[in-house]
């Protein structure tokens, strides 16, 4: 059954680059939400700060971090930075936002036209022995559900990213 879905999400509705555009956007989400998560800590860690050296090995690989690009490791970079990795999550949210209505938009309407077409070249007998009431939510509601089966599918990947 699994197969048969991915292969139809990749050939037919939701074409392989926005597939992988989706799933690379998703990665780069998880990666800046676990950054930004990160960055609490040093965070947390320089709002009691009284000089005293060491910290969680956390701090001290961001603090090497900032060193390297030559940001001043205080409480306001960290929060210059902080602010800089929240904007860029939420436009890159968005961009997946926007990439994964079109890519269930085309989906949906494959699956009806799909359908349609199927109904179209039925025998008239079908007609009869079928309910009304199920030709349509076969139409309407289930291929909205399978096309948020899209969305969760990537919003789940992106809550594993931020584990990682």
């Amino acid at each position: 059954m699994y197969r048969e879905f991915f292969l139809l999400l990749f050939k037919e509705a939701g074409r392989l680059p926005t597939v992988l555009s989706i799933a690379g956007i998703t990665l780069v989400i998880g990666f800046l939400e676990g950054l930004n998560i990160g960055l609490l800590i040093p965070l947390l860690e320089n709002l009691d700060s009284d000089g005293e050296g060491g910290g969680h090995w956390i701090s001290r690989t961001i603090e090497d971090a900032f060193n390297r690009l030559g940001i001043p490791y205080s409480l306001g970079g960290i929060i210059l930075v902080l602010a800089v990795v929240m904007i860029v999550t939420v436009s890159l949210k968005y961009r997946r936002m926007i990439l994964e209505a079109r890519a269930r938009e085309r989906f949906v309407v494959w699956l009806r036209t799909r359908n349609m077409s199927r109904l179209l070249s039925a025998d008239m007998s079908f007609f009869h022995r079928q309910q009304m009431g199920v030709l349509t939510d076969t139409l309407t509601t289930q291929a909205n559900h399978a096309g948020t089966g899209l969305y969760l599918v990537t919003d789940m990947l992106s809550s594993v990213g931020v584990i990682i």
